[in-house]
Order: C-alpha cells, then structure tokens, then sequence
C-alpha cells in the first residue's frame, strides 16, 4: 500500500472518531427549561433516550479509533503486540514481572511437590513446557524482539527441572522442525494448533518409552476433520468492528480427533487408567486435540483434567486433592505448562499443604 494511500486512510478514520465523539456528546445536552422536568421524572427519560441513541455511535467510534491505532502505527490495545505479516503475539511473553525469579523458583518448588504426591501413588509425571509463540516465530515479530530475561526462561526451567529429575523433553527442537510441515502455532492467537500438539505428544511419548509399563497396547488414529475458520483470541486486542477487513485474516484450523483404542494386552490388569493430560487451555480446548494426540502416540486411552481460564498450575493442585486421583491413581500425568505461565504468580492459599514446600 503506498504511503498517499494510507494517509488517506487514517485521515478518513480521523474524520469518523471525531463525528462519532461529537455524537456521543450530544446526550449530555438534553434540554432542562422547556419539556421534560425533573421533578416529574420525565427528564430522566429523555435524558436516556438521547444516551440510548448518542450510544449507538460508541461502537463506530471505538472501531474507527481502533483502526486508527492500528493503520498509523501498527498497534492494538494493551494486551497484544502487533508483529509483522498478520501475526498477533501476546505481551504476556513480553513482560518483566515484579520478583520474577522468586515466583519461578516458587514453581519449580510446586513442580517437584507435585511430582512427589504422584510418584508416591506410584505415577509418572512427564511436564510439557510449551515453548512461547514469539520464541518459535521469531521471524514474524516486526520491530519487537524477545527481551533477554524473557529468552532465558525457557532453557533455564527445563533445566532446572531435569536437574530435580523431572522428565521435561525439549519442545524447541521438534516444533521448529515442525513448521515445515505446517503451522504449530496459529497467527492470531494465543495457542498452538492441532500439528502443534501432535508434535509435543510425540516428544511426550518418546520420553515415556520403556520408563512407563502399559503403554503403547491400543491402536488409535489420528482422523482429520472439517478446516473451520478460527477467530483467535488476539483478535479481541484489535476492536475493528465493521472495519476487521484492515487487521489481519482469521486463522484457519484443520480439526481432528483420535479414533480407535480398545486393544486389551493385558492394560486393564496392572492399571485402571493408564493417562492423565492436565494443564492450561492448550489442553482443555477440544480445538487443539491434545488429549485425542496423546492416545495416539502413548497408544492408551487419556482422562483429561485441565481447566480453561486457570492457567496450568491450578487445575493440576485440583486434580491432586480430587477422588479420580485418590482413588485410581494413573501410570502416567502429562503436565502441559506454557512457558510464559512461570512468572505469573497465583493464589495457592486454598492448598495448605503447599506451605510446606514452597
């Protein structure tokens, strides 16, 4: 687009904030003298009607502004960062947080605790650390480049945790070689995509491999689904409204599910339920296929214990303290944990055995 084009293009939205702003004031000057009264309540009713309709120009102008934004300088609202080529990245990745190092060795502290409870049920863990979306598609972020502390966190917790003796298999590796076959994360949202966690189970499984007994004794299948088009999350940071045409193209999403299982070996006789998938949304959201790829890669069926909007440490916390736990411990626990989880902190009051340990 030439340089003419696009100043053209912002002085017309200009123009569409400032006449929407002086429609939304218009409510404000509802005549008091003649008319409606006070007393009688009646202005008040005519004082909302003028709100009501000066209202229906919020939303044009809240998009031309947001469009505004967007066309002059490549930005959104607090919460996304617009990179280059219709990529949306996250600021989460991004951020410094406030006694950052402290709150990831308070994680890796609740990792190991976790792991002792399911070791002394007689489970394996085996944690996911999902790399950040900026980490693997450098190439799209523009002007923005990962910050140092933010580039250190992954390599420096997988580390910690394989010097604790958590099995943590590198996610790098295999996704970067993964993109060219297919996207392993989507443009315009927080999570990977379905290629994405067929590329992470397979790691997961290769790392189980003669460690975890009764793996491996169904056959499922990976069968793919319809191709639906995706609204990701980051889109929400760029309200166009009836301007979306100007931001960046939805994605596009090829689901899938697993098929098959059922077949005996002798699973059922050493244990109940041979997996467990938990963690954050890139596990809960049936979008992704998670659990469906883990049955086909660990050949065993999978509960799935996350929860979506709890981030991934929580639900595990829950499932510990859950019956389906308890009372049928499984062979295996897949922890899936994004990376960009580690600093944030989150209120572990309601897990008084944790004040032991951390």
């Amino acid at each position: 687009m030439s340089h003419t084009s696009t100043v053209f293009r912002v002085a017309t939205l200009a123009t569409l904030i400032v006449g929407a702003g002086v429609g939304v004031g218009a409510a404000a000057r509802v005549e008091v003298a003649e008319g409606p009264t006070v007393a009688d309540g009646s202005w008040q009713v005519a004082f909302e009607r003028a709100f009501d309709e000066a209202l229906l120009l919020r939303e044009p102008a809240v998009s031309a502004w947001a469009a505004f934004e967007y066309a002059a300088f490549a930005e959104g609202r607090p919460g996304v960062l617009v990179g280059a080529d219709g990529w949306l990245y996250t600021d989460e990745e991004f951020t410094l947080y406030a006694d950052e190092d402290a709150e990831v060795a308070r994680k890796l502290a609740l990792v190991e605790a976790a792991r002792g409870r399911l070791e002394a049920a007689g489970a394996t863990l085996v944690v996911a650390l999902v790399p950040s979306k900026a980490r693997l598609y450098p190439e799209h972020l523009g002007r923005y480049r990962l910050p140092a502390y933010a580039d250190a966190r992954y390599e420096a917790f997988r580390a910690a945790l394989t010097d604790a003796g958590v099995l943590a298999p590198d996610l790098v590796g295999p996704l970067r070689a993964a993109k060219a076959e297919g996207p392993v994360f989507l443009r315009t949202d927080t999570h990977w995509t379905p290629h994405g966690a067929r590329v992470v189970a397979e790691a997961v499984a290769e790392v189980t491999r003669g460690r975890v007994a009764g793996l491996g004794q169904e056959t499922w299948t990976w069968t793919p689904g319809a191709e639906v088009v995706h609204e990701g999350d980051l889109l929400g940071f760029l309200p166009l409204g009836p301007l979306q045409g100007m931001g960046p193209a939805p994605d596009v999403v090829q689901l899938g599910e697993a098929t098959g299982g059922g077949g005996g070996g002798g699973l059922f006789d050493t244990v109940t339920l041979p997996v467990v998938a938990t963690g954050s949304s890139y596990t809960d959201q049936a979008t992704w296929g998670f659990p469906g790829a883990l049955r086909v890669a660990l050949g065993a069926d999978v509960l799935e214990a996350a929860d979506e909007g709890r981030g991934p440490f929580l639900p595990m916390l829950d499932y510990l303290e859950d019956a389906a736990f308890t009372e049928t411990p499984p062979a295996l626990v897949v922890w899936e944990i994004p990376e960009r989880f580690l600093p944030v902190a989150d209120d572990l009051t309601p897990y008084p055995w944790l004040e032991e340990v951390l």
